[in-house]
C-alpha cells in the first residue's frame, strides 16, 4: 500500500482547517467597530481612552499633581465615569495618601495602595488577566503611580512579561496611564532620559518625558 516511488503519500490531514483558523478575527470587523472606544481624552491633549501612555519625570516634577489635575477635570466635563478610574498610589506617604483619597471622594473614582483592604500589588497581573478573561477591560482607566512597583524596569524578561497582559488589557478597551522615573543623569543633551529599559516606552502607544521648564513663587 505504498505510495510510487519518487512521489509521496497523500495526507489525509491535508484540507482539514488548521488550528489558527479557530482564532481568526475575519468576519467580526462589524462587532470589533462597534466595540472601539471613541476617541476620548483621559489627560488633555496627553492620553487617549484606549491606549497606554507613559509619563516619565524627575521626582518631585509634579506628575502626580498634572495627572490628578488633569483627571479631575475631564471627571467635571463628563467625557469619562469617574467610577471607571482606579488610581493605584504605591509612592507616596500616609498624609499624602490620605489628601489623594479625599480627592477620590469627592470625585467618584478609586483609590488603591498596597496592603490596604487586602489589594496586594503582586496579584495585579494576575487580576488584569482576569478582567481580560471576562471582557471586563473596556473603558476601565488605570492609572499606575509609579511603574516601578509594578515590574522591574531594569529586568527586560519580567517586563516583556508584564508588557503582554498589559498590551493585552489594552486590546480588549482598557486605558492604562503609567508615571515612572528619569534616570538621575540627563543625557549628552542636557535632556532627562527614562529610567530602565526601553521596553516599557517601546510597546506604549504613547510616551512623554516631563522637563521643568521654568519655576515661579506659586
Amino acid at each position: 500500500d505504498s505510495a510510487p516511488a519518487g512521489k509521496t503519500k497523500p495526507d489525509k490531514q491535508a484540507d482539514a482547517p488548521i488550528v489558527f483558523e479557530q482564532f481568526s478575527l475575519t468576519g467580526t470587523s462589524a462587532e470589533l467597530e462597534a466595540e472601539a472606544l471613541e476617541r476620548v481624552y483621559v489627560l488633555a491633549l496627553i492620553a487617549l481612552l484606549g491606549q497606554w501612555t507613559v509619563l516619565y519625570a524627575r521626582h518631585n516634577t509634579g506628575k502626580t499633581l498634572i495627572v490628578i489635575y488633569l483627571l479631575v477635570e475631564v471627571i467635571k466635563k463628563g467625557a469619562i465615569k469617574a467610577s471607571d478610574v482606579f488610581y493605584f498610589n504605591l509612592d507616596d506617604t500616609q498624609q499624602g495618601l490620605t489628601e489623594k483619597t479625599k480627592i477620590a471622594e469627592e470625585m467618584g473614582f478609586h483609590i488603591l495602595c498596597d496592603g490596604y483592604h487586602g489589594f496586594k500589588v503582586a496579584d495585579f497581573i494576575d487580576h488584569i488577566e482576569e478582567l481580560c478573561e471576562k471582557n471586563q477591560a473596556r473603558g476601565v482607566v488605570f492609572v499606575l503611580d509609579t511603574l516601578k512597583k509594578f515590574t522591574d524596569l531594569m529586568d527586560k524578561r519580567k517586563v516583556s512579561r508584564w508588557n503582554e497582559v498589559m498590551r493585552r488589557f489594552v486590546a480588549k478597551g482598557g486605558t492604562l496611564i503609567a508615571l515612572a522615573h528619569v534616570n538621575k543623569n540627563p543625557g549628552a543633551d542636557g535632556r532627562s532620559v527614562y529610567a530602565g529599559t526601553s521596553d516599557s516606552l517601546d510597546d506604549a502607544d504613547c510616551g512623554y518625558v516631563l522637563d521643568v521648564v521654568g519655576t515661579d513663587d506659586e
